[in-house]
């Protein structure tokens, strides 16, 4: 496996307070390791085209927003793909409820919107039905530091997708916790 890209970002403030931050990035992976194997379909550029911005709504609340749309090419045209992602998170810092926590916390609810359409079907999974998914996220995530390095971050996440294949179809809800360190 080799990658590489590039990108670029800009931040355009706004007379309303905000930035709006187009960005655009290009990457190339790189599958062919001399030996044939099936990850080679892989090989490919992508190219994701994007615009996200924070609203400063109230004085510990942020609206962030972004939009982007992702084209994955591939050596087998039935690895490529275009894809279109909508995010939106409403952010509140609090202060702890732990006295000897001088960190702030954050509680962010979210949601996601995405819909990928592959360019043709998968032989190996259906040769007759190209894969077209609509996937639905929500969910809220709570940042607790408990130092100005360390902390613990716990999400609960519902995600649903609807595809034209079976398999790929979803209707999971999960948690997840974890430490988090910040440098």
């Amino acid at each position: 496996l080799s990658s590489g890209g590039a990108g670029l970002s800009l931040g355009i403030p706004t007379s309303w307070g905000t930035i709006l931050e187009p960005s655009f990035e290009w990457r190339h992976a790189n599958y062919v390791t001399g030996n044939p194997s099936l990850a080679e379909f892989n090989s490919g550029d992508g190219y994701t085209l994007a615009l996200a911005s924070t609203f400063p709504v109230a004085e510990h609340v942020n609206l962030d927003l972004r939009g982007y749309f992702r084209r994955g090419e591939a050596a087998a045209n039935f690895q490529a793909f275009d894809q279109w992602v909508l995010e939106a998170a409403l952010s509140y810092e609090f202060a702890s409820p732990i006295p000897a926590v001088a960190q702030n916390w954050t509680i962010s609810p979210y949601a996601r919107a995405i819909r990928t359409t592959f360019d043709a079907p998968n032989p190996s999974v259906d040769p007759f039905v190209r894969d077209a998914s609509n996937e639905w996220l929500a969910g809220v995530t709570l940042e607790t530091p408990i130092s100005a390095t360390f902390g613990i971050t716990t999400t609960i996440q519902y995600d649903r997708t609807y595809s034209t294949l079976p398999n790929y179809r979803q209707n999971n809800l999960s948690i997840l916790s974890g430490p988090t360190a910040r440098f």
